[in-house]
């Protein structure tokens, strides 16, 4: 930087960060189902899964006079759901010594919402 008509050496501050900043959290259940039957000709599988997130990571807007224009902190009281379910059909409809035909089919519902959201520059 120039300061008259001399050189000089500039300094800014560097990366600003929130010193209570923390991992987000997020607990989970799953439970599924395996069938097999015809001797393993037809199979079944189903999942179903519900998570939950806290604490979400969020670059929060910041005066760019700071040197920097976010932060990356924790929006307190934030809860974000996911919850869905997998289901997956296998058939095999021939099965000679030499070939065989299967067919297969899978469909997934998943469902997301924001459960509470804090924003900070209102609060």
């Amino acid at each position: 930087m120039i300061l008259g008509d001399k050189v000089s050496t500039g300094y800014t501050a560097g990366d600003l960060y929130d010193p209570n900043l923390s991992w987000e959290t997020t607990s989970q259940y799953n439970a599924g189902l395996d069938l097999g039957l015809l001797k393993g000709r037809l199979n079944v599988m189903a999942n179903f899964y519900l998570s939950r997130s806290f604490n979400l990571l969020f670059d929060q807007p910041i005066s760019a006079v700071s040197g920097s224009t976010t932060i990356l902190t924790n929006l307190p009281n934030s809860k974000v759901q996911n919850k869905g379910f997998d289901l997956q059909v296998d058939a095999t409809l021939i099965r000679k010594s030499d070939f065989e035909l299967s067919i297969s089919g899978n469909i997934n519902v998943n469902r997301n919402k924001v459960l509470i959201w804090v924003d900070r520059q209102r609060s």
